[in-house]
């Protein structure tokens, strides 16, 4: 008897858990904080050509952004791991370029992003400590020289997603 009492329990304890765990919760939108970056295209010293010449915090409403998906404050991350070769596993950094910044300040650099579904870059870029310390970044936020990134245009900016 008591024994029956036990898996009757169990059953109905089982029964009232199995839906709570069915119901999916929604998810974050963004994983992290998102900061406004300037950003200048152009080779380091002169900014000419391509690459990127300097790039650091600003308060501007027409710079880029970036921000981080999942993983980048060293956890585990479920995030979305990018096609490049920017170091491996534990989620992804995007960059937000507004098409607008660059029509305005380096309308030259356009054509290695219209109608580009990635990109590549020259040279091996780190970001500032500044950006990573205001993502919360453990990580080192690199571009790696002529790795191939994943390039979207979405609402009016170019998203460029940079693994870890």
């Amino acid at each position: 008897m008591k024994m029956k009492i036990v898996l009757s329990f169990l059953l109905a304890t089982f029964v009232m858990v199995m839906p709570v765990q069915a119901i999916p919760g929604d998810p974050p939108v963004v994983d992290g904080p998102r900061i406004t970056v300037n950003i200048e295209f152009g080779l380091p010293i002169i900014c000419t050509a391509w690459g990127i010449c300097h790039w650091d915090i600003t308060a501007s409403d027409q710079a880029a952004s970036m921000e981080l998906q999942g993983g980048g404050d060293g956890s585990e991350g479920g995030g979305v791991s990018g096609g490049g070769s920017g170091g491996g596993g534990g989620g992804s950094w995007i960059l937000r370029i507004p098409r607008t910044y660059l029509l305005t300040n380096r309308p030259e650099t356009l054509k290695y992003f219209e109608g580009q579904s990635s990109v590549s870059f020259p040279d091996t870029y780190v970001a500032p400590q500044s950006i990573k310390n205001a993502l919360g970044s453990f990580k080192d936020l690199i571009i790696q020289k002529n790795s191939t990134y994943p390039l979207k245009f979405v609402n009016g900016e170019y998203v460029i997603t940079v693994p870890l």
